[in-house]
């Protein structure tokens, strides 16, 4: 038996509806290494910035950690390839989308997660919600 045999999909996409529109985009499941790679880009973003990742600067962390993620998860919806993000960069992501609709495709990414543990019998939880 291969790995790929027990481990299945890993690259699960879904999709979410753009805030305030009609539009589709999609949402890929990230992996542990796409998580850890965010959080390596939001240290790295400080260290270019010359600011410690201490205090007060330990909020603007989670956030650039946050922006990371959803940076790596948003797809072209029509592709909806993990090669094919929806912004070229971090940066553009940061320029464009304000903390709400961050917090809104991390929601979603959740709903995501939820239903793939579902699917894999990793929760309990029966509920929709």
């Amino acid at each position: 038996m291969k790995l790929d045999d027990y481990i299945g999909k890993l690259r699960e996409v879904g999709t979410a509806m753009w805030p305030g529109t009609e539009r589709e985009v999609g949402i890929l499941l990230l992996s542990c290494a796409d998580v850890q790679a965010a959080a390596f880009a939001a240290r790295d973003h400080f260290k270019r910035q010359v600011q410690p990742v201490d205090g007060p600067m330990a909020d603007s962390f989670q956030w650039e950690w946050e922006y990371q993620l959803v940076y790596r998860m948003l797809l072209d919806p029509d592709s909806k390839r993990p090669e094919d993000r929806l912004f070229a960069t971090a940066g553009q992501l940061r320029e464009r989308l304000t903390p709400d609709q961050v917090q809104y495709f991390l929601d979603e990414h959740a709903k995501l997660r939820l239903q793939h543990a579902k699917r894999l019998g990793l929760t309990d939880d029966q509920s929709d919600g």
